[in-house]
């Protein structure tokens, strides 16, 4: 009976009937299994406030937020800055404002795996000379050591654990264009500036 019952399945394969026969088994296969369903959470936690915030996003485990109505929601009075723990609780805040400012706007925050937060942006003063920065945040909640990185645009920043701060972004000329043939990836210190400089726009 063995027998036979292998020379018939080898008749099907040969009969160009394979496919069928696989499919059938596929389904037969997915019939046993039972449904798919997600484990329980690790860990829950509760974030006041945090559906007032523009951005939201995490950073070597931190929860970075900032902006209520968009990127220039900055003041001189309060936090623009504001990160979460693991569980929920506030682990840093940063008030960013520069003297003489009219306006100031965030591009980018981000926090080394030691916990140093750096944020970039740009500022404009009455006149509209606009400025960018990758600046450094005390354990105060106010700025530190200011790296201005103007005509270099700094879109998104990677702190290190070196204390360098990695950018990606673009050179504006005169009229505020970007510069398609400038570097794209730059390394700044906040006691030397820019220290590498990389990787211009293949297009």
């Amino acid at each position: 009976m063995k027998m036979k019952r292998i020379t018939v399945a080898l008749v099907f394969l040969e009969a160009g009937l394979a496919p069928i026969f696989l499919t059938s088994n596929s389904i037969a296969q997915r019939e046993q299994n039972p449904p798919t369903r997600l484990s329980q959470p690790h860990r829950q936690a509760t974030l006041p406030g945090l559906l007032q915030t523009w951005y939201r996003y995490w950073d070597k485990g931190y929860l970075i937020t900032y902006g209520t109505d968009g990127p220039s929601d900055v003041s001189p009075t309060k936090p623009a800055i504001v990160i979460y723990d693991r569980n929920g609780s506030v682990a840093r805040e940063g008030t960013i404002w520069f003297k003489d400012a009219y306006s100031v706007a965030i591009n980018d925050a981000a926090v080394s795996r030691s916990g140093n937060l750096v944020v970039a942006g740009g500022t404009q003063n009455q006149a509209g000379v606009i400025a960018n920065f990758i600046a450094s945040i005390g354990d105060d909640g106010r700025m530190g050591q200011v790296i201005r990185t103007t005509p270099f645009l700094p879109v998104y920043i990677c702190a290190a654990e070196d204390g360098t701060v990695w950018s990606f972004g673009i050179d504006r000329n005169e009229e505020g264009r970007g510069v398609e043939t400038s570097p794209l990836l730059r390394q700044f210190s906040f006691d030397k500036g820019q220290i590498r400089r990389c990787c211009t726009n293949p297009n």
